[in-house]
């Protein structure tokens, strides 16, 4: 079986949410030195909002996913006037105290820059997603590519892994025929893994594999997963594989 260095590469996604998120926004809010306070009558202000935070109609901004990726919105008075949803983890973002920040409905395409998509059904796979930032109602889900190891080059009964987390991370297995069952689980989308498709093989994840490879960032539980990661592989049946990181 192959260990990984799993903080390495959660580390590494993260970042990349952080950094897709950092782009040149020049839209800065400043305040006049008039409007702070000790303009009276001498206030010249017309229709320009000079607040630090956003009034209705404003543009707004967010975070998701434990602060990783960073949303595009409009404040508003209500979440009800939302129709691409809100944040599930800070539905007032940058808005006035009371407001709400609707997510627009390229919300999640842009904020993720090629690793976030939106999808029509609940998000599956390694990363977690929320429902909003997308239209028609639509789920912001976590898209790493193509997850395979790579040729399939293993026969049936050999050892075999799959790559996880843009290749920072690896579960190990057992090729076997497709459709059998396999307590450790597959990693879905990526069952084959570098096991040989022209025999229908798919890579079996052993029981350890969350625990032994995880670096103690990884534990097996059979609780709800309030981590970073969340997987149905990787531990004996029953369990899911959660991360201490949040």
């Amino acid at each position: 079986m192959h260990r990984f260095t799993f903080i390495f590469g959660l580390s590494l996604v993260a970042g990349m949410f952080v950094l897709a998120s950092c782009s040149d926004d020049t839209d800065a809010v400043v305040v006049p030195v008039e409007d702070a306070g000790m303009d009276g009558s001498t206030d010249t202000d017309t229709d320009t909002d000079t607040d630090a935070d956003g009034d209705i109609g404003d543009p707004c901004q967010t975070s998701a996913l434990q602060g990783n990726l960073m949303l595009e919105g409009t404040c508003a008075a209500t979440e009800g006037e939302c129709t691409a949803g809100v944040s599930p983890d800070d539905a007032q973002g940058s808005c006035n105290s009371g407001l709400t920040c609707c997510l627009a409905e390229d919300a999640c395409e842009l904020g993720g820059s090629g690793m976030t998509n939106c999808q029509d059904t609940e998000c599956e796979g390694i990363l977690p997603g929320f429902q909003g930032g997308c239209p028609d109602n639509g789920w912001c889900c976590g898209d790493l590519g193509d997850q395979d190891a790579g040729p399939g080059t293993q026969d049936a009964g050999e050892d075999c892994v799959v790559d996880l987390l843009m290749g920072y991370a690896q579960f190990g297995g057992t090729c076997q025929a497709e459709g059998s069952a396999c307590e450790g689980g597959y990693v879905t989308d990526s069952e084959q893994g570098n096991c040989l498709a022209s025999q229908n093989l798919h890579c079996c994840i052993g029981t350890d594999q969350c625990v032994a490879g995880g670096g103690g960032f990884l534990f097996c539980t059979t609780d709800p997963c309030t981590g970073y990661v969340n997987m149905e592989v990787g531990c004996p049946s029953g369990e899911t594989c959660c991360s201490t990181m949040k």
